[in-house]
């Protein structure tokens, strides 16, 4: 598209593009100005066309400095599109990327967004998607609200039919969730959102969009002056008051919003600044001395349009180097970007927060332009999405070496180790940097080991490595990794052996490896033999003492090789060694609930939720050992915390299913449809929902459309693997007819036949 001409529009460069379309910019060439053409995306339907149009429509009826002029709209080769002012900016989104925004700067931001809003309300038109990504901040400070693509003017023809939801979850308003009805109290909502977001960095909904869909329906919103200190109380008031789940409730216009929000502004505010940027270690918040380290893959932002594969490899393989290096630092301990099963380029911090139990957050970022590079890293608190730190560093492939050094070392002050930080490397590597960029690249197509080409990928690059220069070890352990990846996903002893020889080899060259024997653990983990990965993870620990990561994983080894007391003691070890490691707890409630010791798990399961309190696997494996313990109410409430944390659907089916057997069966009924409207694609949902329904009295008719939807799920899975006996034991279940029962699954008296899951 660069550089072709649409109408009297010389394309210039592609500035944004999402699920409404792509928007460049563009000269105009007869008046030489810059616009912003935007088209909609291939494959749209005539409901798309006409809600296009009828966005134009209603964004050209305005004339407010606030909002971005229509041009001009047309039809060209690639389908309609619309010529709007070209907004030299950028997005709030892009803005709180850096972390949230001084109070001032806040109010100044929402008070001009408001006045734009209520402009268009008084022509009568909503806007319906008001987000940070739809509201710019002009270089001359000027706030524009862009975007007004699902517009519509009161009065006119909705294009989407009534009870269609339509705007971006986490910002829709709650009676937009239920029926799709909006009116200007619902922008209000959503402007709410965003004066929540600037102020606290973070959405008063967390989680993935079904679980911010319930959050916004059922859930009380944490008020901004928790996550931030210095937020005024009048400041906080309009905004609660903007997040009231009732419209009558909100303010009634935007105009009143714009009003008060200025009132704010006149009085002052005590702003501090969010984050300090003396130095990469110098921040203002508490390091906590605990150090649970998640480290997400860095994301590669390419200098042109297209996708730039060798430069996403090299940003995934610097987050696997900097969470090894980060792994050697005392008391830190460190989820790795390849343990993480992170998708997209917009990750959940709060949800990974509390899956892992990390307090602590590495974000990064790679900008390659040839051989040159700028790579970006910041440091963030999950429970509040402050940036504590943060460091923007240059260089080029010829000293690749020292980058990764500088990057390491940063990252390890802003963690208050300072002067202790090593900035001689401990493992051996090559000494051409270029070979190292394509070892980081082989890094990181390890990170996408379910994908067969990636792991081919990284096969051949470390082969090569290793074709130049054989006698780095590095090289050969990661090979022996991508070799076992292959084998897991084609079988075969060819690939075992190779795993085996590149383990060995490294082993030859690093014997007092821990790294490299861990590698061959795996491998033999893997592969069934856990008395030779009992072996491995022994000789590591003999060379690194009392390693967390070593002794979790003997522990697993052991139980694998049915020395369950050896795999105890090894998980009794860890805890002895790091007694503030959660790991060590969760691995002892693990073995003991395998065992039938329900009443020790549920011991050491405490313990999880003691250290880590928003860790949500503490608290659910805490209610699974009580259910297991017939200690019925007490499941309940670590149900409910746990979905207080992280709601997913199965936690409700969980909490459902305990309600049940406790006798209350409207409450288990309410929370089946809560998993229900969670997760709608899972069989077990309906199923259970239907059971409900069947032994709830008076309720007994709604039964039969749950549970023919269970059976149709069910039927597709069992399709796709016909030997699941659990579910063909619940499809002859869902089938039964009359007489038959049909209950959410209760474990035997021999607590054999269901158990909750625990990990």
């Amino acid at each position: 598209m660069i550089g072709r001409t649409i109408g009297r529009y010389r394309i210039l460069s592609l500035e944004g593009e999402g699920g409404m379309g792509k928007v460049w910019k563009a000269e105009d060439t007869l008046l030489g100005r810059p616009v912003a053409l935007k088209f909609l995306p291939e494959g749209c339907t005539e409901e798309d066309r006409a809600r296009f149009l009828r966005g134009l429509r209603a964004a050209a009826a305005l004339n407010h400095p606030g909002i971005a002029a229509v041009y001009e709209a047309g039809e060209g080769a690639d389908g309609p599109f619309a010529a709007l002012a070209w907004v030299d900016g950028e997005t709030l989104a892009d803005l709180l990327a850096r972390g949230p925004v001084p109070v001032s700067e806040a109010i100044r931001i929402a008070s001009a967004a408001a006045d734009t809003l209520a402009h268009a309300h008084a022509h009568g038109v909503l806007h319906r998607d008001v987000t940070a990504r739809n509201i710019m901040v002009a270089r001359d400070g000027r706030v524009v609200v862009v975007d007004f693509g699902l517009a519509w003017r009161e009065g006119s023809t909705r294009i989407s039919s009534r009870g269609t939801r339509v705007g971006t979850s986490g910002y829709m308003a709650p009676e937009v969730l239920r029926n799709g009805a909006a009116d200007a109290r619902s922008d209000l909502y959503s402007l709410g959102v965003v004066l929540y977001e600037l102020l606290t960095g973070t959405l008063p909904v967390t989680g993935r969009a079904e679980a911010r869909d319930y959050q916004t329906l059922h859930e009380s919103v944490d008020p901004p002056g928790r996550l931030r200190a210095g937020i005024p109380a009048e400041l906080e008031r309009v905004v609660l008051r903007l997040l009231e789940k009732e419209p009558e409730k909100r303010y009634a216009s935007a105009a009143d919003v714009a009003a008060d929000v200025a009132v704010t502004l006149r009085e002052g505010t005590t702003d501090r600044p969010a984050v300090e940027e003396a130095s990469p270690a110098s921040h203002r918040f508490r390091i906590p001395d605990r150090k649970y380290v998640a480290v997400l893959p860095f994301l590669s932002l390419s200098s042109s349009s297209s996708r730039d594969e060798p430069g996403e490899l090299l940003a995934a393989g610097f987050a696997e180097a900097v969470s090894g290096e980060l792994g050697r630092l005392p008391r830190v301990r460190v989820f790795s970007p390849s343990t993480l099963g992170v998708q997209g380029s917009s990750p959940d911090i709060l949800a990974i927060a509390a899956r892992t139990g990390a307090n602590l957050v590495v974000t990064g970022s790679v900008r390659r332009v040839g051989d040159e590079f700028r790579l970006q890293w910041s440091l963030i608190q999950p429970a509040t999405g402050m940036q504590l730190a943060a460091e923007v560093l240059a260089g080029s492939l010829a000293n690749a070496f020292e980058l990764e050094d500088r990057l390491v070392a940063g990252i390890a002050a802003a963690l208050g180790f300072g002067d202790e930080v090593r900035t001689v490397r401990v493992r051996a590597r090559g000494r051409d940097p270029a070979a190292h960029e394509r070892y980081l690249q082989a890094l990181g197509y390890l990170r996408r080991h379910e994908n067969e080409a990636s792991v081919d990928g990284a096969v051949a690059l470390l082969e090569r490595l290793i074709a130049g220069d054989a006698k780095v070890a590095a090289y050969h352990a990661a090979l022996a990794r991508a070799c076992l990846r292959k084998h897991q996903l084609v079988g075969g002893s060819r690939w075992l052996s190779q795993a085996a020889g590149a383990c060995d080899r490294a082993m030859r060259l690093e014997p007092k490896s821990p790294e490299v024997l861990l590698t061959l653990g795996e491998i033999h983990t893997a592969t069934g033999r856990p008395a030779e990965a009992v072996a491995a993870y022994e000789e590591a620990l003999a060379l690194r003492e009392g390693d967390a990561d070593t002794l979790v994983a003997l522990s697993r080894a052991l139980e694998a090789a049915g020395r369950l007391p050896e795999g105890e003691s090894a998980a009794r070890r860890a805890i002895r060694t790091w007694p503030d490691d959660w790991r060590g707890y969760n691995r002892l409630g693990v073995l003991q609930f395998h065992e039938g010791r329900f009443a020790d798990a549920l011991e050491a399961w405490r313990e999880v939720a003691r250290i880590t309190p928003d860790n949500a696997r503490g608290w659910y494996n805490t209610g699974s050992a009580l259910y297991h313990l017939d200690r019925f109410e007490e499941a309940i409430d670590a149900y409910r915390h746990a979905i207080r944390i992280r709601p997913t659907a199965r936690a409700f089916a969980w909490l459902g299913t305990v309600l049940f057997y406790s006798g209350r069966l409207e409450e288990a009924t309410s929370a089946f449809e809560k998993a229900r409207d969670l997760d709608p694609a899972d069989a077990m949902g309906w199923g259970n929902l239907g059971a409900g329904f069947r032994w709830t009295p008076g309720r007994e008719a709604e039964a039969r459309e749950p549970l023919e939807r269970a059976v149709h799920l069910l039927r597709d899975r069992l399709a796709e693997n016909p030997r699941d006996a659990q579910g063909w034991s619940h499809l002859a279940n869902w089938l039964g007819t009359s007489g038959v029962s049909t209950r959410p699954a209760r474990r035997s008296s021999a607590r054999s036949n269901w158990r909750h899951s625990t990990h």
